[in-house]
């Protein structure tokens, strides 16, 4: 029986390597290489635009498909599909309003072109990040001039989600809570790492983006497993709770909803291949997470 990955890419598969570039751990990279090549698919569950399957399907030497934008979009057999957008006109104004409430903030999204645009070009992140990300070969493009600007220049009306930038130091709460209580109708707000807050279309997550993947390919539950580290995985591990894998490094909530927790891909390989005992014990009863 098929086996099926959905797999989340920064700290679960991505990680800075040593030669500053950003990529698959060896450790992970043989493990997959091996799997794919049995009776194991991947499938990329990504918060960035689904088309980074190309960068790593290069990386790994064999084809995968992705879920990207949380949910809100899947490329499958080469069909590239759209199912929620984010209006310009609502980011610019969900946007403005937070750099003006909180100055410590800066903003920026993803073109459904692959694209990413950044509010103040003048700080120094997110741009940053995003510079270093096409730099390594994982994001398609970054424009360099004020996201305002380059959307009329273009006639762009609808990106992929929203991306407010924090400082590890500063207290998100606030931010959440302004967010939530008022633009919480029509989009969902979620702090996805320790860099971003993330905002996406109410209803779509990499659960639903999942759940979509598998009626499209017929898939039961028995086949499928997922690996994140992060809060916004959390839906997946609910969804796929038996299967479902944090890493050790991750996020207390993650590690808390997950079934399982692994050091790596390659121990959740092993395990799922070769039918071993995981090492993390179950969460529920570990007192040390």
């Amino acid at each position: 029986m098929k086996k099926v990955i959905f797999c989340d890419l920064d700290n679960t598969l991505l990680f800075p390597l040593e030669n500053q570039t950003y990529g698959i751990k060896e450790v992970d990279l043989k493990a997959l290489q091996k799997a794919l090549q049995d009776d194991v698919q991947l499938v990329i569950a990504s918060g960035r635009p689904a088309e980074i399957k190309e960068s790593i399907s290069n990386m790994i030497g064999l084809e995968v498909d992705a879920i990207g934008l949380n949910g809100q979009q899947i490329i499958c057999n080469g069909v590239n599909t759209i199912l929620a957008s984010f209006p310009v006109k609502d980011y610019l104004k969900i946007t403005d309003d937070i750099l003006h409430r909180f100055s410590s903030t800066n903003a920026g999204t993803v073109g459904l072109d692959g694209c990413y645009y950044t509010n103040d070009c003048s700080q120094p992140q997110p741009l940053a990040r995003f510079v270093h990300h096409y730099e390594c070969g994982i994001i398609k493009d970054i424009c360099k001039i004020n996201a305002h600007e380059a959307f009329k220049e273009r006639n762009i009306e609808h990106v992929a989600k929203l991306l407010i930038y924090i400082d590890e130091n500063t207290d998100d709460q606030p931010i959440l809570h302004h967010l939530n209580t008022t633009y919480g109708k029509n989009y969902s707000f979620i702090r996805s790492n320790h860099m971003f807050i993330e905002g996406l279309c109410k209803g779509h997550s990499k659960r639903t983006g999942i759940e979509k993947y598998m009626e499209m390919n017929q898939l039961t539950f028995d086949q499928c497993y997922c690996a994140g580290d992060a809060d916004n995985d959390i839906e997946m591990f609910e969804f796929l709770q038996d299967h479902s894998y944090c890493m050790k490094a991750g996020t207390k909530n993650a590690r808390n909803t997950a079934k399982h927790l692994v050091e790596n891909l390659a121990e959740m390989i092993d395990i799922i291949t070769k039918g071993l005992t995981p090492t993390g014990g179950d969460p529920v009863n570990d007192a040390t997470r």
